[in-house]
Order: C-alpha cells, then sequence, then structure tokens
C-alpha cells in the first residue's frame, strides 16, 4: 500500500450548508492522513459550492467537483470516476464520523486482514431532540457475513462500509439512476464480489435524522423502486446460480421485510395503491431465506397471520420506533 493513496472518501452535496463543514471536518481530523476527500457538488443552490472551493484551497487532498443536479447517485458515480484511493468509502454531507482514530484503526485491520469489505456500525442523531442512540451488536464465532446478517447488522447502505476500489471498478459497479432505493442493488452487488470481509464493532458514522429530511417520508414510488430492485436482485441470483445465494437472497429479505413494514407505517405520505401491495405481498416467498432474526420473526407472523396483517403488525412496529 506504499506511495498510494489508501482511502478516497466521497462525500456528495446538496443543500446542506449548515452541515458540511462538521462533515468535511471529520474526515480531516482523522489521526491517518493517506486519503483524498472528492466533494461532489450536485448543483447545490445554497452557500455549499463556495464551501467547497474554501476547503480545496487550504487542502491539497480535496478535489471538488461542480456539476448539474443528477441526484445522489449520479453525485456518487461521478466521484467514483474521479477516486484513486485503493478503497472507497462514501459519506454523506448531513452526517459524520465521531471518533477521529477511525481511518488509523481501519487501515491495520484491512492490511492485516486483506479485506475486500470492511463494514462498521452507525449512529442516529435526532438534532430535533439531541439524542444519540446506538444499536449494540453481539457478533458470534461462524462466518461473519452470516452473523452480521443474522444480527440485522448488514444493511442496503452505502455508508458505513469501505470498499476495495479493484472489485468496485473490475465489475462496473456503479449506483443505479432515477431509482429511490439505490443502496439495495448498490449492496446486494458489493455482496456478490467481496470474499473477505472484516468488521468494525464500533458505532463510528452518526447519521442524522433531521425533521425536513427526505428519509421521513415514504412514498408509492419507493416503494416501487424497491420491488423492482429486490425482483432485479433475485432474477441475478437465478440466472447465475451465486455459491452465497442464500446470503445474499437473506440481505433481500431483510430489506423485503422492510418495504413490508413501511406500506403499513406513518412514514407512508400517501396511501399505497393495492395494486403495489399485492405486488409486494407476492414475493413473501422471499422469508424462506431466514438467517436474519427479523426475517425469522416475519415469517412466523406470515405462519400464523398472513402476509397483509404481518404487514401491518411491521408497521406498527415501525412506527413505535420512530417515537
Amino acid at each position: 500500500m506504499k506511495n498510494k493513496i489508501n482511502f478516497s472518501v466521497i462525500i456528495p452535496i446538496y443543500k446542506v450548508e449548515k452541515y458540511l463543514r462538521q462533515c468535511i471536518n471529520s474526515v480531516l481530523n482523522q489521526t491517518y492522513k493517506n486519503f483524498e476527500i472528492i466533494l461532489v457538488d450536485d448543483g447545490s443552490p445554497d452557500g455549499c459550492p463556495q464551501v467547497c472551493d474554501e476547503y480545496k484551497k487550504q487542502h491539497k487532498n480535496i478535489k471538488v467537483i461542480h456539476k448539474e443536479n443528477g441526484g445522489l447517485s449520479d453525485a456518487r458515480n461521478v466521484g467514483l470516476k474521479e477516486a484513486f484511493g485503493e478503497y472507497i468509502i462514501f459519506l454523506d454531507s448531513d452526517d459524520y464520523w465521531n471518533d477521529n482514530l477511525f481511518l488509523e484503526n481501519a487501515f491495520k485491520i484491512i492490511s492485516k486482514e486483506n479485506s475486500d469489505l470492511f463494514v462498521f456500525g452507525m449512529q442516529k442523531y435526532f438534532e430535533d431532540i439531541d439524542i444519540y442512540k446506538d444499536k449494540e451488536r453481539n457478533i458470534g464465532k461462524s462466518e461473519l457475513i452470516v452473523e452480521l446478517i443474522k444480527n440485522n447488522h448488514f444493511k442496503a447502505s452505502a455508508c458505513d462500509k469501505i470498499i476495495k476500489s479493484k472489485i468496485i471498478k473490475d465489475n462496473n459497479i456503479v449506483f443505479p439512476l432515477g431509482y429511490k432505493s439505490e443502496d439495495i442493488k448498490w449492496t446486494y452487488d458489493i455482496l456478490r464480489f467481496c470474499k473477505k470481509i472484516s468488521f468494525y464493532n464500533k458505532n463510528i458514522y452518526v447519521y442524522r435524522q433531521r425533521s425536513e429530511s427526505i428519509t421521513k417520508t415514504v412514498e408509492e414510488n419507493n416503494i416501487r423502486d424497491m420491488i423492482k430492485i429486490i425482483n432485479y436482485c433475485v432474477d441475478d441470483c437465478k440466472k447465475n446460480k451465486y455459491k452465497n445465494e442464500e446470503i445474499l437472497l437473506s440481505f433481500v429479505a431483510y430489506e423485503y421485510c422492510v418495504a413490508l413494514g413501511l406500506i403499513s407505517s406513518k412514514k407512508c405520505k400517501n396511501n399505497i395503491s393495492n395494486e403495489i401491495k399485492k405486488e409486494l405481498y407476492c414475493l413473501k416467498y422471499l422469508l424462506k431465506y431466514d438467517i436474519s432474526k427479523k426475517v425469522k420473526l416475519v415469517k412466523l407472523f406470515n405462519f400464523f397471520w398472513g402476509i397483509k396483517l404481518t404487514s401491518k403488525l411491521m408497521g406498527y412496529f415501525i412506527d413505535k420506533k420512530e417515537k
């Protein structure tokens, strides 16, 4: 790893002037310094472009890309094209890292284990009430990825993972454009090719929960896109017959359970059409891929009460968790 950039930190930026400095500083304050930061200004209409240029003038390891607004997936893909690090990390611009030793410790583990994929923990920060919520992580001694999925620690997120860039480039892995749930396909594609996986049992990533955040509400298009991506993953598995098919579909099954709860939760801004609900209910066969404890529970509910009532129960649990 000598004489190379070890980490490329890609930060897509749009209308986050209030939070952007904290985000960038959480990377610059790392004790480990062999990294580059790629700031992708996705046509932000506020003061973000000026903040980006200011940081670029002050730091040689910062690149700035100004582009027309194309959405989160497009901004991440543009950042990937400009990344020269051996490992890729994504950081959303309203979030931040809470540990200055993070990259130093990550580098030690990745170097020792020659990791393809390095997974670390997240904590939620509810800014309206100034409360942080951590999730306890108990990992057993069996195969790591099985333990992560079993305990619901391997989710559809690009931001709690460090990925070897060679795997991304060799397999042309990009974020799908025009979808609301792009992280599901991205994480599925990454899981297809990453063999050596490491886990850092600390909640490094602070995931800000904003009252005005787009993630607060779910519309029918969100669910429609989740169904499309889930079907893509299932079809891909059937076609290619991967050795780790059960693991891949267990990951997909967890995301299916999330969608099942969302359509019955208060997060849904508008009522979901019966057509979409039926499409989702037809995917209940995924519950047989039940490595995840959550999927096992949903499978049990479905056995006793059917998929419609199970969806309502899942929606109730989501609403209760959000309080």
